[in-house]
């Protein structure tokens, strides 16, 4: 972890500046390195404020990016406090397992927990970020409703971030009905702070609305739809959705799939939803197409099917459907239903990434790097992979990614993963016996010398250590 200069810490009511020694300016310190430079200063400002509890660390930063302030303000006595109920500091160890970065190695279990731990306090940016958790089934399993609930939390706070976020649900029918006059009234309000992401989301939406002008049929039905839910008059809006669906408007077949998918205004039933996407799919409806291949990528409502899923995520993406290009990434990225290539599921992520996905603009950067792995698609596949605390890499990369592996649905995956990951810490468990075979030679060798020498206290290297089977 790279320090700062100068760390600015509020303590009871004072604020301090505490400079880091010239000499370690330019070092990448490690936490106990940074103990030690530190604990001095600690000691004063803790007698300042009584106790360790209230001892609460804000480093100086004048962008106003809670992500920058994070890595300018980072601190070991932060991360003693971390899981101790201050929300902000929560966030910011949270972040930094989360991305795996600020001198921390990558832990999306302990990140979600620290990030859930700030969120429950109300705290804006934690909300937000873990609302996106959710929304991508990172560290956790994917639930849009309740990514959308956090966000609308957050951005009834006023936090810029958030409100993008919630646009970008109603704009993509992530959680709620695809809705652009919602979309487009988040996107003011963040644009309006200086959001960038939402800028350009008004844009997009803008461009969204030109060329989507063709004219549906009973397009009035389905505007009143919308209307009656957000009236929160949930039963009055699925039938007046299903009215427009059933006149064949693509957009009200996909909402009225969400409404089945969700039991929202109706009986709950993925069959029916996965009918009504298929409908819309058939009409062109690019976001049809990559809902349907979810569905099957889960076996919700369709027989689990992975290449089947693969199928119409690429549909939706030769379309220019940012969200069915992201999908394409990860089935390339992860095997679904299409042989792994790192370098494919790239290009995808960009062209998603150049439509302001957030999530394919993440990954694309990552896997850019071929020192980084290329994940797990939920932390049940991480726990398969890594075992016994091992810090194991998917994808040895002295032997290359897994190139070309295909799987057809989830079974088969966490199966070559436990496989893997089983090979792999065989493997460990071997070089580990090899080194204590090693010194049990050096001590059986010094006991054998000493014995020669007519030694009378000589130190027996004792049982020789098991090889592993």
């Amino acid at each position: 972890m790279v320090c700062p200069l100068e760390i600015g810490c509020f303590v009871s009511g004072k604020t301090y500046q505490m400079s880091i020694p010239k000499a370690r300016r330019s070092q990448s310190l490690s936490i106990v390195s940074l103990r030690r430079v530190m604990k001095s200063r600690f000691a004063s400002m803790l007698a300042a404020s009584g106790s360790l509890a209230t001892l609460i660390l804000y480093c100086n930063a004048q962008d106003g990016d809670p992500v920058e302030r994070c890595r300018r303000r980072l601190n070991f006595g932060m991360v003693q406090m971390a899981g101790h109920g201050e929300p902000q500091i929560d966030y910011c160890v949270g972040i930094a397992f989360d991305r795996g970065d600020m001198g921390f190695q990558q832990d999306k279990s302990r990140a979600v927990s620290l990030l859930q731990s700030s969120a429950k306090s109300d705290y804006a940016p934690a909300q937000m970020v873990l609302g996106e958790h959710y929304a991508k089934g990172d560290g956790v399993a994917q639930d849009f409703k309740q990514a959308v609930s956090l966000w609308q939390k957050a951005a009834a706070q006023g936090f810029a971030g958030a409100q993008n976020d919630l646009g970008a649900a109603y704009m993509n029918g992530w959680g709620v009905p695809k809705d652009y006059e919602t979309a487009a009234k988040w996107f003011r309000l963040a644009a309006a702070q200086g959001d960038a992401k939402a800028q350009n989301n008004l844009a997009s939406l803008k461009s969204l609305n030109t060329r989507r002008e063709r004219v549906e049929p009973a397009q009035d039905i389905f505007e009143q739809a919308r209307k009656s839910y957000q009236a929160g008059q949930k039963e009055l809006a699925a039938k007046q959705t299903l009215a427009a669906a059933q006149a064949g408007n693509s957009n009200a077949q996909v909402s009225m799939a969400w409404y089945c998918l969700n039991g929202v205004g109706v009986p709950k039933s993925a069959v029916e939803a996965a009918n009504w996407y298929r409908k819309a799919a058939g009409q062109g409806n690019s976001a049809a197409m990559w809902n349907l291949g979810l569905l099957y990528e889960r076996g919700d409502g369709v027989p689990e099917n992975w290449v089947e899923a693969a199928k119409w995520y690429q549909k939706s993406a030769d379309l220019n459907d940012p969200a069915g290009q992201r999908q394409l990434a990860f089935a390339y990225q992860y095997g679904i239903g299409i042989a792994q290539n790192r370098q494919a599921a790239i290009a995808w992520h960009r062209r998603a990434a150049a439509s302001k996905d957030g999530q394919s603009a993440y990954w694309a950067r990552w896997l850019s790097d071929p020192t980084n792995n290329i994940g797990f698609r939920n932390n049940d596949e991480h726990q398969l992979y890594v075992r016994s605390g091992l810090s194991l890499v998917y994808g040895d990369l002295t032997r290359g990614d897994p190139a070309g592996l295909l799987f057809r649905n989830e079974a088969e995956r966490l199966a070559w993963l436990e496989n893997r990951g089983a090979q792999v810490e065989h493997g460990a468990a071997q070089n580990a016996a090899r080194v204590g075979r090693a010194e049990y030679e050096r001590k059986k060798e010094i006991y054998e010398a000493c014995k020669d020498a007519g030694g009378v206290n000589c130190a027996p290297p004792g049982p020789p250590p098991r090889t592993p089977q």
